[in-house]
């Protein structure tokens, strides 16, 4: 993986009273993690592995959150939160109503 991992301990409170746009990512391991994002994947995604330990992925609306387990090392991938979409023209209809 390209990205770093820093340590970041885990949220020990429940996750109950967060602040608003916050939300509460629970790893496998229950490492708890409390970022401002929205989330768009249901749990954690195994994603590999770092010095022989697995690696999560919850993915967010602003950023790929990683986890190694069993340890308090995460790392936060970011991306642009716009997604292109190409409309198709309008089509005026053929007939006119004025006719």
């Amino acid at each position: 993986m390209g990205i770093k991992f820093y340590e970041r301990q885990s949220n020990f409170g429940d996750c109950d009273w967060l602040p608003p746009g916050a939300i509460c990512l629970i790893f496998s391991d229950q490492y708890k993690w409390i970022v401002k994002d929205y989330r768009i994947s249901s749990g954690p995604i195994p994603v590999g592995s770092s010095n022989c330990l697995p690696v999560e992925l919850i993915r967010g609306y602003y950023a790929d959150y990683y986890h190694i387990l069993g340890t308090s090392l995460v790392a936060i991938e970011k991306r642009e939160p716009v997604i292109k979409v190409k409309t198709p023209p309008l089509r005026c209809p053929v007939a006119s109503i004025f006719t």
